[in-house]
């Protein structure tokens, strides 16, 4: 193994220990190399990656390592994914659809995500222009027009790449709050049927705990899911099937 792979192989061994000791060595160990390699791109990403996860989670930090990728190559699609991810809880959702507009890539399923990564946003959008005017979110679902631009976005990140999961389970949530319940439950089937891996309770990450493939694998296409997930899956598919 090279310098890299062994490095990769010591943080993980360290953080599966869950020792809060041993985690903090961890992130020294990728702070001490990325000191010593500050244009490694793959390396801030695990990086991000890495904060990103339990015990840590921290979004801010993570963010930081993303300006640093973006800053050597601006059009980095994983470091445009990650900086969505983070966006959820804490950025701002008009400047991640401007960053995730300007990725340019061929891949379909790449295009996809962008498309199910701008949904994120154009929902917060819509729903809260809603609320500024009538001051709640009721009767926000009874008008297609209220949601457009999110249904749109998902809608063509299915067309797109029809083989992820959560892009189908976002759009059935949407159907079944407006009453269309046959169409959520046949895009529920449909998101069951892409599920790729279902892990043994507390498994999840523990394969890798700085790998992007596998954070989007489980938290963007859903199609590396727990048990207890892929169960949430099977009772949308009953609601949803229960006129």
């Amino acid at each position: 193994m090279n310098e890299k792979e062994l490095l990769i192989e010591e943080v993980n061994k360290l953080v599966k220990t869950r020792n809060s000791d041993d985690i903090d060595k961890a992130e020294m160990l990728l702070e001490n190399y990325l000191k010593e390699n500050p244009k490694d791109i793959e390396m801030w990403i695990r990086f991000c990656v890495f904060e990103l996860q339990p015990p840590l989670c921290d979004g801010e930090r993570g963010l930081k390592y993303i300006y640093k990728v973006l800053e050597i190559d601006p059009n980095n699609f994983e470091a445009a994914m990650l900086m969505a991810c983070i966006d959820r809880f804490l950025a701002s959702a008009n400047s991640v659809i401007i960053k995730l507009s300007q990725i340019r890539t061929d891949d379909p399923e790449k295009l996809s995500m962008i498309e199910y990564a701008k949904s994120w946003s154009y929902e917060r959008i819509e729903e809260d222009n809603y609320k500024a005017i009538h001051g709640n979110l009721d009767g926000f679902y009874k008008s297609p027009e209220n949601y457009k631009q999110t249904e749109e976005a998902l809608k063509k990140s299915i067309n797109l790449y029809p083989c992820h999961v959560y892009s189908y389970k976002h759009l059935a949530r949407i159907y079944n709050r407006c009453n269309k319940k046959a169409s959520a439950a046949k895009l529920i089937k449909k998101a069951i049927k892409n599920v790729k891996v279902i892990y043994k309770e507390g498994e999840g990450l523990d394969g890798d705990w700085t790998c992007p493939e596998e954070y989007f694998n489980e938290l963007v296409k859903g199609t590396h899911l727990s048990p207890s997930l892929y169960e949430s899956l099977e009772e949308d598919l009953a609601e949803y099937s229960n006129p």
